[in-house]
């Protein structure tokens, strides 16, 4: 699972300074649209299976991406958390999200991409 660890009444939209990360595309008024997956998602698989999963992702609401945190759980519980060479978030955000004040993290690196399941299960 992915999570981003925000600070209640923070929205990941707010964190991102109200800007669309570079592989956001608006698909509508409701909904983004990842584009360039195979790239984003999918840099080190399988170029036969990356495009096979590409066309696979869906539409991602806005809403849930502008919705405030209400419970900051990840000061409450322990979590591991797994660092990932990904194209999508740089790995200085990576770090400042779980460098936070109160934050019980227990940091592993990858050397993996995005979907480290997909290439190195």
């Amino acid at each position: 699972m992915t999570a981003f660890p925000l600070e209640e009444g923070v929205s990941l939209m707010a964190a991102l300074d109200h800007k669309a990360l570079p592989w956001w595309r608006s698909s509508n008024q409701k909904q983004w649209q990842a584009v360039n997956t195979s790239h984003t998602f999918y840099n080190d698989v399988d170029s036969e299976l990356a495009e096979a999963l590409a066309p696979k992702l869906d539409l991602q609401s806005k809403g849930i991406l502008e919705s405030k945190q209400t419970y900051p759980a990840w000061k409450h519980i322990e979590l591991p958390t797994s660092f990932a060479s990904m194209t999508t978030l740089p790995k200085r955000m990576q770090v400042a999200m779980v460098s936070q004040a109160g934050g019980k993290f227990t940091i592993e690196y990858l050397a993996a991409g995005h979907s480290p399941s997909l290439c190195a299960p």
